[in-house]
């Protein structure tokens, strides 16, 4: 249950990120989506992550029929807001009062643990705990009416609209009241294994660092290695390592990193490590855990399928690169940047770690044809690939792409480009769109009719994903 949740990490938390979305069709407000984050955040650095919404939206969310509130509450208000909507059914947001299908319990509700939320948008790497509370009625036909005022903010329709607002995975299909998240700060980062030793990077919040232990198990192997192996029931060997006593190579102002090394006393290829963080400070609590053959540990050693890649992500890692692909915003308060600028030289990142040879032109972006002086719309990023005879065009946007503008203008220039350099020869051009808005279905497809890539916050990441993986050509597929 959330209360459990909440008991287990008393003291991490600081602030309550709560969003909802709600409409009206007589007097009241009524809830479509109510998201409940917790977060070691201060209230003021919840409070910059709306302001970079309403930056990159330009507006808010303020129609006569449909609203969207965010409030950044410290977490010890949870409590009144857990006894208005057990005692009331309501929420009341800044003078803003909402209510919801009935009362709602949320400190009794069901929780599970997961990598990956059931609910919404993976926004940041950490496992945590979700839960959700559905509604018993549909409000989706009354959504179809007040569709229009989302639309009038330039948003494809009001699913899209909650979704980047509230960073939810909303759809006619779900019936979702109310979801929260409560992620768990620790994190095994990587096992290595070099002759009989074993290193194990952690990185934890600095406030539960104290209450962590990692556990490691050999387990026997049955089989061969190089053929097929498989882990027995029978324990070679553990060992309980305290965290508390780890000195941190690695520290911030809210988390720290920390490398726990140990000798193994014997070592077979066909014996399986298991390496699990606990978490102990109510109850012990597994929060990560790497299992795999010890050979296939020490496997890993082998050069890396993409050096440029591991290279790169000892600078900038990939969660900050997906960050600045899904949330330039965000990125330009905390590095005091135009966000328009960091999601373009994310891209020309991206592009190079695809293999291609890239340039961001930056104020050399428009296209100036051979004879007068007239120039055509910018193209903000060109990169090249020796090996397709390939040349990308690529635009880069943090808004909405419109086929009636961006879409026809990048293609315009394209076909310019061809006529007027390579008409006589093999070298294709490309023409792409770089969005950081997510799930941009409906525009992909309008755009494909004019055969220009669209590219949105998601497949970038799962670009970089692949990229991470070693699956260097699943990550060209993804782009041409």
């Amino acid at each position: 249950m959330l209360k459990g949740v909440l008991k287990h990490m008393e003291g991490v938390y600081k602030t309550i990120d709560l969003r909802t979305a709600c409409f009206r069709e007589d007097v009241e407000w009524e809830n479509i989506l109510t998201v409940i984050r917790f977060s070691h955040l201060e209230t003021t650095a919840v409070s910059e992550i709306y302001d970079s919404l309403r930056r990159k939206w330009r507006e808010e969310v303020d129609k006569p029929r449909l609203k969207v509130v965010c409030q950044a509450l410290p977490i010890s208000k949870y409590s009144d807001l857990a006894r208005e909507l057990l005692e009331n059914g309501t929420l009341s947001l800044n003078e803003l009062t909402v209510r919801f299908e009935g009362e709602k319990d949320i400190d009794s509700s069901y929780c599970s643990f997961a990598d990956y939320p059931h609910y919404l948008r993976m926004v940041e790497k950490w496992k945590a705990f979700d839960g959700v509370i559905s509604r018993s009625t549909s409000i989706h036909q009354r959504l179809e009416r007040i569709e229009p005022d989302a639309m009038s903010l330039g948003f494809a329709d009001i699913y899209n609209c909650i979704n980047e607002w509230l960073q939810s995975r909303f759809s006619s299909q779900v019936s979702t009241d109310i979801t929260w998240r409560a992620p768990v700060y620790a994190i095994i980062d990587d096992v290595d294994i070099k002759d009989s030793r074993v290193k194990v990077k952690i990185s934890s919040h600095r406030t539960m660092m104290g209450s962590l232990h990692l556990n490691l198990l050999q387990w026997k192997g049955r089989g061969f290695w190089g053929q097929s192996i498989e882990r027995t029931d029978e324990l070679a060997f553990t060992s309980k390592k305290d965290l508390v006593h780890e000195i941190p190579v690695n520290v911030d102002p809210s988390f720290q990193t920390c490398e726990v090394d140990h000798e193994l006393p014997f070592l077979s290829p066909t014996d399986f490590l298991d390496v699990r963080l606990v978490y102990d400070r109510v109850e012990p609590l597994e929060i990560d855990r790497k299992e795999e053959a010890l050979a296939r540990f020490k496997e890993r050693r082998k050069p890396s399928v993409n050096p440029f890649f591991s290279l790169y992500n000892r600078f900038c890692n990939y969660d900050e690169l997906i960050d600045q692909l899904k949330n330039p915003q965000s990125a330009g308060v905390t590095k005091k940047r135009d966000p328009a600028q960091i999601f373009e030289r994310a891209v020309s990142w991206l592009l190079a770690l695809c293999g291609f040879q890239t340039i961001k032109l930056d104020e050399y972006e428009k296209f100036k044809p051979r004879a007068g002086k007239s120039e055509y719309d910018s193209v903000d990023i060109i990169a090249y690939s020796r090996e397709k005879s390939l040349i990308i065009i690529a635009s880069c946007t943090i808004g909405l792409p419109k086929t009636d503008e961006d879409v026809l203008r990048i293609l315009d220039v394209t076909r310019r480009l061809e006529e007027e350099l390579f008409k006589e020869n093999s070298t294709k051009l490309v023409p792409v769109i770089f969005s950081s808005y997510g799930e941009l279905g409906p525009v992909k497809k309008e755009a494909m009719e004019y055969n220009v890539k669209v590219i949105d916050s998601n497949d970038a990441a799962q670009i970089v994903t692949f990229l991470r993986e070693g699956k260097i050509q699943n990550a060209l597929a993804s782009i041409v």
